[in-house]
């Protein structure tokens, strides 16, 4: 069959294009197109874009991008061939795709993005006292058994499905500021899956800011004065998991409660908060491991002063931060017990 003259016209003007390309150095194939491919994976891998809407965009098929994205057209029996010339039309059309979030599943489908987002979210859910079987049930492109490989199996694993992050920042945004009472969630199951996320060191929403959940490298700020004297107390005080700021902390000091401020312990403020409705002196004394209270009541009269571990597990029993107890003013030799 012969062919028509518009296919005949195009295939003469391609051959006199080539033609020009090698008379003036730039033949079609180019071996320079890493830029192109370093443009698209950036886009698949950590913008989530897929195959799919690149080629809309773009013009160039599924196939080619897909084979640009993994570095080589096919596998034969002595391993993956790679790329190494690529139609420097399509190399200009590559490097003209733009970020665009995939709208839903279907056009998300095949996009893949860095798992850490969607397990800070999925964990601080958890923290918060919403169960893997609750939260499956709210989206149907999650399932339980889905949530639960996010939880065991994403340690080491460089990418997941777009749609699956997708999924899990709508559940969050919708219920990381909802009491999980106040959706049904039983008082029990809601403990039970907080001391499961506390064993675990999962933080829970309050730790995390809009901007920092996305960003790969912040932590978690527990006591907004992690890495510091302060920040390692409240974690003791309130039984914390320790973050990463606050555990170097505790490695560079022996003793991480001598590295407390040098403030003067405050009898009369010891006093105040022992005064406060609820407190039981003897019951407090009892549990700093002083049965009979006198060394209590000698802390609480001034006549004798508790050194620094003594005042950090004074705090601690008190429910209050060590500079609660303290003036901010120079140590003063201590006045001797009157006969």
């Amino acid at each position: 069959m012969e062919d028509i003259p518009a296919q005949i016209a195009h295939r003469r003007r391609e051959q006199k294009r080539r033609a020009y390309l090698a008379a003036i150095g730039k033949p079609a194939l180019s071996a320079d197109f890493h830029a192109a491919q370093a443009h698209i994976r950036t886009l698949y891998f950590e913008g989530g874009m897929s195959a799919e809407q690149m080629r809309r965009q773009c013009g160039v098929s599924t196939n080619i991008i897909t084979s640009v994205i993994r570095g080589h057209r096919r596998v034969t029996r002595a391993g993956p061939e790679p790329i190494v010339r690529m139609r420097r039309t399509t190399i200009d059309r590559l490097l003209t795709v733009r970020y665009e979030t995939p709208l839903d599943s279907k056009h998300g489908a095949g996009a893949r993005v860095p798992p850490q987002t969607t397990l800070r979210r999925l964990q601080a859910l958890i923290a918060h006292g919403y169960n893997i079987k609750w939260l499956a049930a709210q989206n149907h492109r999650l399932t339980g058994q889905h949530l639960s490989a996010l939880l065991t199996r994403t340690k080491g694993q460089r990418y997941i499905m777009a749609t699956t992050a997708q999924a899990m920042t709508e559940l969050y945004d919708k219920y990381h500021a909802v009491d999980p009472a106040h959706v049904g969630i039983r008082p029990g199951q809601i403990e039970q899956t907080r001391c499961a996320a506390r064993r675990r060191g999962y933080a829970p929403p309050v730790c995390w800011d809009d901007d920092t959940i996305n960003d790969p490298h912040a932590v978690p700020e527990w006591t907004g004065a992690c890495g510091t004297p302060d920040g390692y107390l409240i974690h003791r005080r309130e039984r914390l998991p320790l973050c990463p700021a606050c555990a170097v902390f505790r490695t560079n000091h022996t003793s991480p409660e001598s590295a407390l401020p040098d403030m003067e312990f405050s009898p009369l403020k010891l006093d105040q908060v022992l005064r406060e409705p609820g407190r039981a002196p003897l019951r407090i004394a009892r549990a700093l491991g002083h049965p009979n209270g006198k060394t209590l009541d000698m802390w609480r009269q001034g006549t004798r002063r508790p050194q620094q571990r003594s005042l950090a597990r004074l705090a601690s029993v008190l429910g209050v931060c060590p500079e609660d107890l303290c003036d901010a003013r120079p140590r003063t030799p201590l006045q001797p017990t009157q006969e």
